[in-house]
């Protein structure tokens, strides 16, 4: 009788324990806010950013130079070519022109190939740091406006001039199918990114 009586009141005391462990999981569960989620056109972004902007423009500057300095360059191994062609060949001042054209030649090739490689660099560097700046951008304003997640809005895509067998890929490839304009951050993100260069200028 005990006995019984013994495991009842366990039973009930486990019952009633899972009750209150389920409605205090219940409570929680209830109490936790929606997620916030924001988009970001990250195309458009570096499209506006007056720092892009400033930037190339220096490298537009920069590459001017280095083709009125290549052209230099040319124009000197091609007077060289034409000193040449007034020696006599096989003599010992036609070799040594020979030499120095051939010289010239290798130096321009390779002073060429260096600055393209730098230039190169540049313009990636510039890319990685404006988005390291836009990333930053994007958590400050997240933090800020209380957005949890920020999904990447890309461009449609241009499915009416895609050929047929490029269609299924176009549409895997999507990272963002539909989201409300009220959530797009885009010109936020911009603005502020602007401000901070201008200030820092």
């Amino acid at each position: 009788m005990y006995a019984k009586r013994l495991v009842f009141i366990v039973t009930v005391c486990l019952s009633a324990g899972a009750l209150c462990l389920m409605t205090a999981r219940a409570a929680q569960v209830a109490s936790k806010r929606p997620t916030a989620v924001a988009v970001v056109d990250v195309v458009q972004v570096f499209k506006n950013l007056s720092e892009k902007t400033d930037k190339e423009a220096e490298l537009q500057q920069r590459t001017a130079e280095l083709r009125k300095e290549e052209e230099a360059r040319v124009k000197e191994l091609e007077l060289i070519k034409e000193d040449l062609g007034m020696l006599k060949a096989g003599g010992p001042e036609h070799k040594q022109k020979q030499e120095q054209m051939l010289m010239k030649g290798i130096e321009l090739k390779t002073w060429r190939g260096v600055q393209n490689a730098l230039l190169e660099r540049e313009k990636a560097m510039l890319t990685l740091l404006l988005y390291k700046k836009m990333v930053a951008a994007i958590g400050n304003i997240a933090e800020g406006d209380g957005w949890d997640h920020v999904l990447f809005k890309e461009q449609p895509p241009a499915f009416e001039r895609a050929k047929p067998e490029q269609l299924s890929t176009l549409i895997q490839v999507r990272k963002l199918i539909w989201s409300r304009d009220e959530l797009d951050i885009t010109d936020q993100v911009v603005q502020r990114m602007n401000a901070e260069w201008k200030a820092a200028l």
